[in-house]
């Protein structure tokens, strides 16, 4: 994979760096550490220069390699540049194009070192203000956050007509794009799930690969009381049943969200080495995003609680089997964390939307794309 210097488009070196860590089945830990490898120059001496702790999960460094100007360029608008008395004979040649501020690149007129000098400063984080002794007095630089996000929130409200629901509008280099509101669905169980016939997962296990049963970690109370919440969730959906004598046996494990809640996970580790990777072929990112250009909407979605939509092979259930404090359970539906998982969602959608793919419509896993060059009228459900 090449290295990205921050010259080119962010976008185009993340989809890449994703895909590749999407085959290996690299954790959300993997892919942040070899992130940074993959960058050089003036990407890597972004990176090096984001402050400490500031990076929480991998779509959080995602976002801000898209979002922050500064792994690429500090754009300083020509309007300014005459302001700050400078002159364009001081410019250097700058001898690659901008990305992602527009519909095409654009060629800045040049680059120039700028160099700021403060004197004795006072700052005050709590309250967001610096101040500094200038020629002319006390100069007071201020911070507003929750005005700063008041206008940011406003400027992406767009109301619609009467009668239909409000959408938020942004707009990606050019292209409209609309966020709708989620379907009204209280649980998971409100799925009707794919039928067996059309879809279920297998497991291709090594004839020669013995079942392992792994040993029983100790959860403190809190840890317990979530877990068989959790549980209880996944009985009434009638995503798992309880199991006994199985021969293959794993973990749970508690993964903290960013809202300081937990997501029970199943440590599936032994069971994957047992299976060979399926070779079921993925689309690759940039076709998908050349074949997105040009539109003038694109509608994004995310799957609903789509793998537990796909039963497991009715013979490979008691191979999910998992370990609790009570009980041992076994998943009557695909869970996360298996091995092939994705490939076989990845195939489900290809049958599903056989006759929409790469006419009006993109799908990678559980993201869908929806495009149209119509008048955003006519996209009304």
């Amino acid at each position: 994979m090449d290295l990205y210097d921050g010259t080119s488009n962010p976008s185009h070196h993340l989809n890449n760096f994703k895909s590749r860590m999407y085959l290996v089945d690299a954790s959300d830990a993997t892919r942040c550490k070899d992130f940074s490898t993959n960058l050089t120059k003036a990407a890597i001496k972004w990176f090096d220069n984001l402050p400490p702790k500031s990076i929480t999960s991998f779509d959080d460094l995602a976002r801000k390699t898209l979002i922050d100007q500064g792994i690429s360029a500090d754009i300083l608008f020509k309007p300014a540049f005459d302001k700050l008395g400078l002159e364009e004979k001081d410019l250097k040649t700058y001898p690659d194009s901008l990305f992602g501020l527009g519909d095409t690149p654009i060629q800045p007129l040049g680059y120039i070192s700028l160099y700021t000098t403060f004197g004795k400063a006072v700052v005050s984080t709590p309250h967001l203000y610096m101040k500094f002794s200038t020629a002319e007095g006390i100069a007071t630089v201020k911070r507003d956050q929750k005005l700063a996000r008041k206008c940011y929130n406003e400027s992406l409200n767009l109301k619609g007509n009467s009668g239909r629901k409000e959408v938020n509008t942004i707009e990606l280099g050019g292209v409209r794009t609309r966020e709708e509101l989620r379907p009204n669905l209280r649980k998971a169980s409100d799925m009707p799930g794919i039928n067996p016939d059309l879809m279920s997962h297998k497991l291709a296990v090594y004839p020669s690969s013995q079942p392992v049963q792994q040993k029983r970690r100790k959860l403190g109370t809190e840890r317990t009381q979530v877990i068989e919440e959790q549980i209880q969730v996944l009985l009434e959906a009638g995503f798992i049943r309880e199991v006994k004598d199985p021969l293959w046996l794993a973990n749970v494990v508690l993964v903290k969200k960013q809202n300081g809640k937990y997501k029970m996970c199943v440590d599936y580790i032994d069971l994957n080495k047992a299976c060979p990777k399926d070779p079921y072929p993925f689309p690759s990112i940039n076709a998908m995003v050349d074949l997105a250009s040009g539109y003038r909407y694109l509608s994004f979605m995310d799957a609903y609680s789509g793998y537990n939509q796909i039963s497991m092979y009715k013979p490979d259930q008691k191979k999910t089997s998992f370990i609790t404090p009570k009980a041992n359970y076994c998943y009557i539906v695909m869970p996360f964390g298996l091995k092939n998982a994705g490939a076989t969602y990845q195939q489900l959608m290809n049958k599903v939307f056989s006759a929409h793919i790469e006419k009006f419509m993109e799908v990678y896993v559980d993201d869908m794309l929806v495009k149209t060059k119509e008048d955003a009228g006519k996209l009304g459900g």
